[in-house]
């Protein structure tokens, strides 16, 4: 398996430098050898690097061919399924107990995805839901999106405030374009972009929704 090619390729994506991926305990030296499959890394010092480039291993590994994470993303999409039916209260109660039952740290998948739901309910009740605006900012913050941005923008887009989920739409779609040879994220981009036409017709933004098609028939209707 190419591990440095995966690597360098998604650093030039992200457009960042050998500088910003070496971070302050690596050399130049050492990245670029591993970039060009001259030497390997420890675990340690690999993720690192991810780090430094705003890279989970998950999205890493996924480039790579392999997929650690389809438990997970069969819960995304379960979950994004149930999205609207609101009367599905026992079907997301019980996927959010599966969820919790993993014990998730505060930056876990599955962490995100119980926000997700808890967010359903709260829309429900018409009250501010606190993660969310952590999502916003969270999302408007981070420059180089990787894959697990485009999977929390594609959970929470539809709750955000209407321009900040047009206004991410672009980065979204800009980032997804690395993945687009990969069937499972062109799911993903299928997700974000038709739930985001639902949200702009639900609020009467039919600009943004006639936007969203035309960027839908660009990417995917190929």
């Amino acid at each position: 398996m190419e591990f440095g090619k995966t690597f360098k390729q998604i650093r030039k994506s992200k457009r960042m430098t050998l500088k910003e991926a070496a971070g302050d305990s690596l050399s130049y030296a050492q990245v670029s050898r591993f970039e060009n499959e001259q030497s390997m890394v420890t675990v340690d010092v690999l993720y690192e690097m991810l780090s430094n480039i705003n890279t989970t291993p998950q999205e890493y590994y996924f480039l790579m061919g392999a997929d650690p994470e389809k438990e997970l993303k069969d819960f995304f999409y379960r979950i994004i399924a149930l999205n609207g039916q609101f009367d599905e209260t026992a079907a997301l109660e019980a996927e959010k107990e599966k969820l919790l039952k993993r014990n998730p740290g505060p930056d876990d998948w599955e962490r995100y995805m119980v926000y997700f739901i808890d967010s359903i309910y709260k829309i429900r009740e018409e009250e501010p839901l606190a993660e969310t605006f952590f999502v916003r900012d969270y999302l408007m913050e981070v420059e180089n999106w990787g894959e697990r941005e485009l999977r929390i923008y594609a959970m929470f887009g539809f709750i955000l405030p209407v321009d900040t989920t047009y206004f991410l739409m672009k980065t979204a779609v800009k980032r997804s374009q690395l993945y687009q040879g990969i069937p499972q994220d062109m799911k993903l981009l299928h997700t974000i972009l038709t739930n985001n036409f639902s949200t702009f017709i639900y609020h009467d933004r039919l600009d943004y929704a006639a936007e969203t098609l035309t960027i839908f028939e660009e990417n995917i209707s190929q």
